[in-house]
């Protein structure tokens, strides 16, 4: 850089260049320098919004908007690259490109062309339907059905320079696609022009809500712009961007570089360049943290997804293992239960069957005695008769004889009553759920076969019928 050879006018053309961009009463940016331009706009919603209802009229006024990239990526390998000054998509679907030209360059106006077709392109969806939109409102910017239309496309520039052969009086130029009067579609793809120069003398002419736009583009100094923000609240906020945008230091270095020389164009590509490639790359760079973001948050979710799952089956083979054992032990209960209520009736049928045959005992005990105590009648008899005579003693044996068969029959009637007890007590089904239930109970066979006055081999046959 320090070989350039600066004109003999360089000192001039500094001021006058400094002067272009700053207003000469404050160390402020002219809103006619692109980048001032772009700060007013971008991302400042009520501005724009008030703009754009003052300078395209439509079926309805504009109530929203969003803001687009203003990178367009190159279309083709051997195509390039595209900035724009602001990109907005309306509230009915419309596209405008937003541009601040502050010297008429060789070409513009087909530039213009490229940016608006480029824009249409770029945000035109595959499948888009091609028949004429219809004004939908905020559905549009939602993604509504109607946002898959091809979108009108409309171009304006506030050019601070003068068009060649054009009318002194006419301001506002408007090229669409037509032959004649005859539109080919009217609004579908539109270039707008405003000659800034021609204003001067023609504000009067000029509806009141672009008049006051037009007067911040042509103030010539920052008093003006002050004063206008008096007269309309709204300005206010662009001379809070106009003041901020102005104290950015690397907007100072930017404009600096553009005033004090020629080589200062190159800088600026560089320039723009490099912060368009860090945007890029903060760009990326934010992308992959957010996808990582994601990618961490997705995996908490399906890692916390996974630990309540687990939670969740580990509660519920908790609680099914604690209904089984809950269940086995009332099973347990129950069989205890039944075991201790087998053992009370095995229990009381065993003290049922011993007090029947303590009954029967004691009735053949009792016949027993009956029994003996006619013997001793007989042998009271009997010892009468001897008493009496000798010759009685025939008729006292025959008398002790028929005692003894008498004795015989009541022994054999005893016998028959045990063996019917017997038989009684073997026929009852209680009594192998007694031997079971004692057999069970620890006894053995031997106890079992005393304590129900049972033989010692009915027992046995019963426990090895189990």
């Amino acid at each position: 850089m320090t070989d350039v050879q600066f004109p003999s006018n360089f000192k001039d053309n500094i001021i006058s260049g400094r002067n272009g961009l700053y207003f000469p009463d404050a160390e402020i940016f002219r809103p006619t320098w692109d980048h001032a331009f772009k700060a007013i706009f971008l991302n400042h919603r009520e501005l724009t919004l008030r703009f754009v209802n003052a300078f395209f009229e439509f079926d309805s006024p504009i109530t929203d908007l969003s803001f687009l990239s203003t990178e367009i990526e190159p279309q083709g390998h051997d195509s390039k690259s595209v900035r724009l000054d602001v990109a907005l998509k309306l509230a009915n679907g419309t596209l405008i490109d937003l541009e601040m030209q502050s010297s008429l360059n060789a070409g513009y106006l087909r530039r213009s062309v490229l940016y608006a077709a480029l824009l249409l392109v770029t945000h035109t969806k595959k499948g888009a339907s091609h028949t004429k939109r219809k004004s939908v409102g905020k559905a549009l910017l939602r993604g509504g059905e109607e946002a898959a239309a091809q979108p009108n496309v409309i171009s304006l520039t506030l050019l601070n320079d003068r068009l060649p052969h054009k009318d002194p009086k006419k301001f506002r130029h408007s090229y669409q696609l037509r032959d004649g009067d005859d539109y080919l579609d009217k609004d579908c793809f539109r270039i707008d022009v405003i000659e800034l120069p021609k204003l001067q003398q023609a504000l009067d002419t000029v509806p009141p809500n672009q008049r006051l736009w037009m007067r911040l583009f042509l103030a010539q100094s920052y008093a003006e712009v002050t004063q206008l923000a008096q007269e309309e609240p709204l300005f206010l906020k662009v001379c809070e961007v106009l003041e901020m945008v102005s104290k950015n230091s690397k907007m100072q270095d930017r404009a600096r570089m553009i005033w004090e020389g020629e080589f200062a164009v190159r800088n600026e590509k560089y320039l723009l360049e490099k912060e368009r490639l860090e945007e890029k790359a903060r760009f990326e760079k934010e992308r992959l943290e957010e996808k990582a973001r994601f990618e961490k948050e997705r995996l908490e979710e399906k890692a916390r997804f996974e630990k309540e799952r687990l939670e969740e089956k580990a509660r519920f083979e908790k609680e099914r293992l604690e209904e089984k054992m809950r269940i086995e032990k009332e099973a347990e209960q129950r069989i205890a239960e039944a075991l201790r209520e087998a053992q009370r009736e095995a229990d009381q049928r065993v003290a049922e069957a011993q007090n029947e045959a303590d009954q029967k005992a004691m009735e053949a005990d009792q016949k027993a005695m009956e029994a003996d105590q006619k013997a001793m009648e007989a042998d009271q008899k009997a010892m009468e008769a001897d008493q009496k005579a000798m010759e009685a003693d025939q008729k006292v044996m025959e008398a002790e004889q028929r005692a003894l068969e008498a004795d015989q029959k009541v022994m054999e009637a005893e016998q028959r009553a045990l063996e019917a007890d017997q038989k009684a007590m073997e026929s009852q089904p209680t009594f192998s759920m007694a031997v079971r239930a004692l057999a069970n109970a620890g006894q053995t066979p031997e106890a079992i076969a005393v304590l129900l006055n049972l033989s010692l081999e009915r027992v046995v046959e019963i426990l090895g019928a189990r």
